[in-house]
C-alpha cells in the first residue's frame, strides 16, 4: 500500500507541474484592462487565447467549443446568452486560471481550508444570463471524515440580483458560490449539480459494515452551493457531487448524486427511481419545485401544482474507474430531513421509499396538498427525544420534533401497505389529522459506532390508523 502511494504521489505531482505550466502560459502577458479570455484550438490543433474588455463581448464572440474564463471581477451589463456548447469558468485563482476547467473541481485531502471568493461574477437586477452551454462556478470539495465534501479554500462566485437560466442542454456547476436574492430558474431538459455534503460519513469500514446490516451509513447529508431561490420547472434535473475518504487512501472520488429528476409513469408498471425525488410525467403534469435556503444554512424545497415520487438515495463511489463502494436506499430505511423542511402545495406528493424524517424537519401539506404513502412507502418521524446524538458519527442532535402539519382541505392518503408513524406513541408531532390512535409498530433500524465498529440499534414507531376521508 505504501508502494502504491508513493507512485499515486509521484503521478499527481507531474500532472499538477504539466498543468501548472500550460495554464501559466495561458496567463501570461494579459492586457492590464482584460476582463475576460476565450480559449479555443485552431485548425492546425494549438491552443490560442483571445482577450475581452467585457464579458458581454466574449459571450457575444463565443463558438462551439469555445472556454470562456472570466480572470477578474466583472459585471454582465446586459442580459446574454451562453450559447451551447460553450463553457464559462469562473475561476478559484487569477494566476493559472486555465487549471479551473473541470466539473469536479480539484478535490482536497483533509479538513476544509478557509478561502475567500476569488473571481466574482455580479448579474444586476434585471439582468439574466440564459444558459444553454456549461456554467462551472469552480471550488474544491474536501474528504475528511465526518465531514466530506465541504468547500475548502478560495473559490469562484456569483452574485446574483438578476437571474440565471438554465434550459435545455445547459449545465450549472454551482461548485463555488452562487448567492444573492436573484432566482436560478431551470427549464425542462436542464441541469444543476451543487456539492453533496455529509455530515456523518463514518469512514469506508463502517459505512460498509452499517450498510452489510441493511442501514444506510450516513443520516445528516445536504445540497450546497446555491444560497438564492432555485426554481426547477418539470422535466429539469439537480445532481450532488461529492468527495470523501475512503479505502484508507488520501485521496477520495467525486460521484454525481441523483437527487432530482423525471420520468415518464403513464401505463408503466414500475420500479421505484434511483433519485431522491422524482417529477411524474412532466410533460402532462407541470409543476415547480422550488428549493429555498435560508441565511442558518437551512432549504425549504416547495412542491407546486406538481406530482412527484419518492425514491432511492443512490451513492456511488469510485476510485481510478473502480467501484469502491455503492449504497442504495432500496433495501433500507432513507434518512431525510437534515436542514431541510418539505412544503406541498397543491401538489401530490407520492411516498414511494420508506423514509427516515429527521429530528427538525417541518413537512407542510398546504392548498388542497396531498401525500400519498403507497406499499413500500413509510413516513416515520421522529421526536426530538427519540433520535440519540450516538446515531450519527459527530453527534449532531436536534431538539425540535419532526413535524407534519397537515392544513384544513389538505390530505394524508395511504394505499396498500404504506403507513405514517411517529416514535411517540400519542404522535405529538403530527396536526390537523385530529386525535390518532396506533395500530401496531415500525422498528427503524439505526447504528452507534466505535472506532470502526458499528452496534444496531432498534428504535420503535408507531403507526397511526389516519381518519376516514370524507
Amino acid at each position: 500500500m505504501k508502494k502504491l502511494k508513493k507512485i499515486l504521489s509521484s503521478i499527481l505531482v507531474a500532472m499538477m507541474l504539466l498543468s501548472a505550466l500550460t495554464a501559466t502560459a495561458f496567463a501570461a502577458d494579459l492586457q492590464e484592462d482584460t476582463v475576460a479570455v476565450i480559449q479555443y484550438t485552431d485548425s492546425q490543433g494549438n491552443t490560442q487565447t483571445i482577450e475581452y474588455t467585457t464579458l458581454n463581448d466574449a459571450l457575444a464572440a463565443s463558438y462551439s467549443n469555445d472556454v470562456i474564463y472570466l480572470v477578474k471581477d466583472a459585471q454582465l451589463s446586459s442580459s446574454a446568452e451562453l450559447k451551447r456548447n460553450v463553457t464559462l469558468v469562473i475561476p478559484t485563482k487569477t494566476e493559472n486560471y486555465a487549471d479551473d476547467n473541470t466539473t469536479t473541481g480539484h478535490n482536497v485531502p483533509g479538513n476544509p481550508a478557509s478561502g475567500n471568493a476569488n473571481i466574482t461574477l455580479t448579474i444586476p437586477e434585471g439582468v439574466t444570463l440564459s444558459v444553454t452551454g456549461n456554467v462551472i462556478v469552480a471550488g474544491n470539495q474536501q474528504s475528511t471524515v465526518p465531514k466530506s465534501g465541504y468547500l475548502t479554500g478560495d473559490y469562484g462566485a456569483i452574485d446574483l440580483v438578476g437571474n440565471i437560466e438554465v434550459n435545455a442542454n445547459g449545465k450549472l456547476y454551482a461548485r463555488g458560490e452562487i448567492s444573492g436574492n436573484g432566482t436560478v430558474t431551470v427549464t425542462s431538459g436542464g441541469t444543476v449539480y451543487e456539492r453533496f455534503e455529509i455530515d456523518d460519513w463514518r469512514g469506508g469500514s463502517a459505512s460498509e459494515s452499517a450498510f452489510n446490516a441493511h442501514i444506510f451509513p450516513f443520516n445528516l447529508y445536504k445540497l450546497a452551493g446555491i444560497s438564492c431561490d432555485l426554481v426547477l420547472e418539470a422535466g429539469s434535473y439537480v445532481y450532488g457531487q461529492s468527495y470523501i475518504y475512503a479505502a484508507s487512501l488520501d485521496i477520495g472520488a467525486s460521484i454525481d448524486v441523483p437527487y432530482i429528476s423525471d420520468v415518464d409513469r403513464t401505463g408503466e408498471d414500475y420500479d421505484v427511481s434511483g433519485s431522491v425525488i422524482t417529477f411524474v410525467n412532466p410533460e402532462t403534469t407541470g409543476g415547480t419545485i422550488t428549493l429555498s435556503p435560508d441565511d442558518n444554512g437551512n432549504t425549504t424545497i416547495t412542491f407546486k401544482d406538481a406530482t412527484v415520487e419518492t425514491g432511492n438515495l443512490t451513492y456511488t463511489v469510485r476510485m481510478f474507474g473502480f467501484t469502491v463502494y455503492s449504497f442504495s436506499s432500496a433495501d433500507t430505511d432513507c434518512p431525510f430531513g437534515y436542514k431541510t423542511d418539505l412544503v406541498i402545495d397543491n401538489s401530490t406528493m407520492n411516498i414511494r421509499t420508506a423514509l427516515e424524517i429527521l429530528p427538525g424537519c417541518e413537512i407542510s401539506v398546504v392548498n388542497n396538498g396531498t401525500m400519498n404513502i403507497e406499499t413500500g412507502g413509510a413516513v416515520n418521524l421522529y421526536t426530538a427525544d427519540k433520535y440519540s446524538p450516538t446515531f450519527n458519527n459527530p453527534g449532531w442532535t436536534s431538539t425540535e420534533n419532526a413535524t407534519l402539519t397537515v392544513e384544513e382541505g389538505s390530505h394524508v392518503t395511504t394505499t396498500g401497505e404504506g403507513f405514517l408513524a411517529s416514535s411517540s406513541d400519542k404522535f405529538v408531532n403530527i396536526f390537523g389529522l385530529g386525535t390518532l390512535t396506533a395500530d401496531g409498530t415500525n422498528i427503524v433500524e439505526e447504528v452507534t459506532q466505535s472506532g470502526t465498529s458499528v452496534t444496531q440499534v432498534d428504535v420503535t414507531f408507531f403507526k397511526a390508523v389516519l381518519p376516514t376521508a370524507e
